[in-house]
């Protein structure tokens, strides 16, 4: 940890701020009749005639058909949608976002009417602001960094790359050399080769989603995160990035979950090179929170191995932390979801957050590693997580418990550190580095896995799971 890679970060763009201002309702509404105003007007005259011979068949419901029909018509100019059926080429055209200089609100082009509207209107829509009157931005709060408000964009080194004549059913190869590899919640990856040879993976968000500003937000922050993070050992290259899609470093060796999971890799995996992992893993969050950056999706499968590392991938859903003036002291912030049984108490509760749920989470890494199994098992979700908010944890075994090898103990004292109940008294991210560090090297375990540790992982895992 610390010493420097390559630049190969985009440290050096011009940068674009995202200072961009809220849409108001009435501008949402303005903006939207401008897109439909002509087949608005069309569709009401229709709509309103097939309603009223609908009802007057029947003397008895005319006056609720009248009240109906009135409805009907209040809902539709207040939320009109798009009626005509989307073609083929309305469908093939590029979905592009660019962000113009000094703080102006986003220029959309090259884009569907209908995910014009789309991303319009998901300013009133997305679930931060749903959530808005339950967890207040707190009025003090401030940036720490210039950066964390800019984006450095490359979109000439993304349009290089031709993707459009992909098949996406079936990832047949491009005649370029693309192939799509597979694919995540919200965006596909696709693997490519460079001039000089290189392989890379190119994200791009996926051709069926209902993209919003909010989730072009989440590619922002992905991408500068790692730019910002571009000197650390335990985090993966970018090598360039445009609105939704990015540019990243190609692993074929897989990730820290699915070899968990690999009965082969857990009889072979040795003592010495689970603490190894453990202390790449504390390294790496150690690295992302030194720049008060939250990644808040802590889990075994963000951890791709490259080189005899696991580094830490996916930074679209972290949270920049912001400073308060007034209080002195880092501000929280709120997430408005958070599945699974691997997070900690506070998230389930939906409280006011910090960087320590990365640390609570990163201790459940730590009970893989000594189990070879996921946390809670064989239990359902809900029940999982009532324990945990409960102060129960997942259970070790008696044998693990009893144990008197110095690795064990190890593991088990750096999961204690990460999983107290109050955020306030878990460890830091650095203190478990140091701590699990240390005892690396009073056993004299190396920090890099060594080729003979991954090769045997290499052959049997050809694609990486992305997100």
């Amino acid at each position: 940890m610390g010493k420097a890679q390559g630049e190969t970060g985009l440290r050096g763009r011009h940068a674009i701020s995202l200072k961009s201002r809220h849409l108001k309702t009435d501008e949402l509404k303005s903006s939207s009749n401008e897109l439909f105003s002509e087949k608005r007007g069309r569709r009401y005259v229709v709509d309103l005639l097939f309603a009223w011979r609908k009802v007057s068949f029947s003397e008895s419901l005319r006056s609720f058909g009248l009240v109906v029909i009135a409805a009907y018509v209040a809902v539709s100019t207040s939320y009109p949608i798009r009626t005509e059926p989307r073609n083929e080429t309305s469908k093939a055209t590029p979905r592009v976002v660019a962000l113009t200089k000094g703080g102006a609100e986003p220029l959309i082009f090259n884009l569907t009417v209908q995910h014009q509207f789309r991303l319009r209107r998901a300013a009133l829509l997305s679930k931060d602001q749903k959530n808005a009157s339950l967890h207040e931005r707190e009025d003090y709060c401030k940036p720490m960094y210039d950066w964390q408000e800019m984006s450095f964009p490359t979109c000439n080194k993304l349009h290089e790359h031709e993707l459009t004549g992909t098949n996406f059913d079936n990832g047949s190869i491009h005649p370029r050399g693309s192939i799509l590899m597979n694919n995540g919640n919200f965006r596909d990856v696709w693997s490519i080769s460079e001039f000089d040879g290189e392989e890379r993976v190119i994200k791009t968000i996926r051709e069926e989603y209902d993209f919003s500003r909010s989730d072009i937000e989440k590619e922002r922050r992905d991408a500068v995160a790692m730019e910002r993070l571009t000197s650390s050992l335990h985090i993966p290259n970018i090598f360039g990035y445009c609105a939704g899609s990015g540019i990243f470093e190609l692993t074929t060796e897989g990730d820290l979950m699915s070899h968990i999971w690999d009965e082969q890799w857990r009889d072979k995996t040795t003592q010495q090179n689970r603490l190894t992992i453990a202390v790449q893993v504390a390294a790496a969050l150690a690295d992302v929170h030194s720049l008060n950056i939250a990644h808040t999706d802590i889990a075994a499968k963000q951890f791709i191995l490259i080189d005899g590392v696991y580094k830490l991938n996916d930074f679209n859903r972290c949270k920049f932390l912001e400073w308060n003036d007034q209080k002195n002291e880092t501000c929280t912030f709120y997430v408005s979801k958070n599945p699974g049984k691997s997070r900690s108490p506070e998230e389930y509760e939906y409280e006011n957050l910090t960087n320590m749920i990365d640390v609570y989470s990163m201790g459940n890494i730590f009970y893989s590693l000594l189990m070879g199994i996921k946390v809670f098992d064989g239990v359902k979700t809900k029940t999982a997580q009532k324990i945990v908010m409960n102060k129960g944890r997942p259970k070790l075994s008696s044998t693990l418990r009893n144990s008197k090898d110095p690795i064990d103990i190890a593991l088990m004292k750096a999961m204690s550190m990460c999983q107290q109940q109050e955020p306030n008294n878990r460890a830091t991210a650095a203190e478990v580095y140091s701590f699990l560090s240390s005892e690396a090297k009073k056993l004299g375990v190396p920090d890099i896995l060594k080729n003979e540790d991954t090769e045997q992982t290499s052959a049997r895992t050809s694609v990486i799971k992305y997100s």
